[in-house]
């Protein structure tokens, strides 16, 4: 039932499926009766037993007879119970093997509003590679460091419970975030190579660019025209080489 119940499948159309299954299965049953008394009605006629005696064959159950057929259609209202109670069962179970997941993928989610109304400055969500919910904190700033006390504590319900800490992050601000982040996300840390920032002052001799040889003629080439006709040129070239 439940891949049914994701693929937009509710009670009622699961009803009418099982219906239509049911039925269905009763019309063939039905059908291979009806193929094996006429067979067997013919090869009596065959012989002489058709004037010692006459045979009868029942009348085929009906779909809703208990005593024989009994054919049964769970209404939706059935269904639907059957679901809920199987998943409020199962609900505890399903949460602590997730809870046990570990997760090495962290990505972050601002929200401006709540509701449409500036209530708060944003809603901040944390979410794994599983897209479920890690941390989820309504602030009035969108500062990492106003976060400190929820994330120290998401730290040490990973370590409570034995779970492999998180070792990426991605957020929209990499460079604001990253120190913050490296504070109380340890594992974010390992191994990485810090890049050397570039003097703004001389940012173009920190630049390196690339050379040609001299035998090579660089062209600018701004109308589509001149851009086919030099293509034209290297595609001939290619064919005579």
């Amino acid at each position: 039932m439940r891949p049914a119940i994701q693929h937009n499948v509710g009670p009622h159309h699961l009803f009418n499926i099982l219906r239509v299954f049911h039925t269905e299965k009763f019309d063939e049953l039905q059908l291979q009766y009806f193929v094996v008394s006429s067979v067997d009605k013919a090869f009596d006629e065959s012989g002489i037993q058709v004037y010692l005696l006459q045979k009868t064959f029942p009348e085929f159950s009906s779909f809703l007879d208990k005593k024989r057929y009994n054919g049964i259609r769970p209404f939706a209202n059935y269904l639907s119970h059957v679901y809920s109670s199987t998943i409020s069962a199962l609900r505890p179970f399903k949460d602590q093997m997730i809870s046990l997941l570990d997760d090495v993928v962290l990505i972050v989610n601002h929200m401006a509003k709540v509701n449409g109304v500036s209530t708060f400055s944003c809603l901040y969500t944390l979410l794994n590679e599983y897209e479920e919910i890690h941390l989820q904190v309504l602030c009035h700033s969108k500062k990492m460091e106003s976060l400190s006390p929820q994330f120290l504590e998401m730290v040490e319900n990973y370590r409570r419970l034995g779970m492999k800490l998180p070792e990426i992050f991605y957020t929209d601000n990499v460079v604001g975030d990253q120190r913050f982040l490296k504070g109380v996300i340890s594992p974010l840390d390992k191994d990485a190579v810090p890049v050397a920032r570039s003097n703004k002052k001389n940012f173009a001799q920190d630049i390196t660019y690339l050379s040609t040889k001299s035998r090579f003629r660089m062209m600018r080439l701004l109308l589509s025209a001149m851009i086919a006709n030099q293509l034209m040129k290297l595609i001939r070239c290619c064919m005579m080489n």
